[in-house]
């Protein structure tokens, strides 16, 4: 998180790859985001509010990529 911190630009994929790297568990809840535990530093907290609409997104092309592949399909 060091690197996200320090104000290098990162995609949402990327920044939810590394919350999950380093233990933070997120996920989308309607139009909010759940992320545990919420010690996040408050600089993190702005870069996650700054791209919010994409991290949905991304959350959401995860979710519906989860239950493709549990039902034996392919989204592209």
């Amino acid at each position: 998180l060091k690197q996200l911190i320090q104000g290098k630009r990162m995609g949402a994929p990327d920044l939810i790859f590394e919350l999950r790297r380093k233990g933070y568990s997120i996920v989308a809840d309607g139009g909010y985001l759940d992320i545990s535990p919420a010690d996040l530093p408050p600089e993190l907290v702005n870069q996650i509010k700054q791209r919010k609409v994409e991290i949905l997104a991304e959350l959401q092309r995860e979710a519906q990529q989860a239950m493709a592949d549990r039902n034996g399909s392919t989204i592209h």
